[in-house]
């Protein structure tokens, strides 16, 4: 992915650049990276999750506040995998 930014490091066989420039390289700090579907998967799956705790809580508790708050998840949940 190319992106335009400054930074302290040096790259090998590089000719000097400004920082407006877009180029393209590999960062050593960038090893743990996910594409797009799989961080909405990861939003939807950590807000299910919620949903479920808030939900559970909140009828074992008889707490309302937390029984609305897991719709809030709901809704939110809808939004997310809704067809664009």
């Amino acid at each position: 992915m190319a992106h335009s930014h400054s930074h302290d490091h040096a790259h090998e066989n590089e000719r000097e650049h400004s920082s407006s420039e877009v180029h393209e390289h590999k960062h050593p700090h960038s090893r743990f990276q996910l594409s797009r579907k799989n961080r909405l998967r990861s939003v939807i799956a950590i807000s299910l999750c919620f949903f479920i705790a808030e939900i559970s809580v909140g009828f074992y508790t008889k707490s309302i506040a937390l029984v609305a708050d897991a719709f809030h998840y709901v809704r939110f949940l809808m939004l997310l995998t809704r067809p664009s």
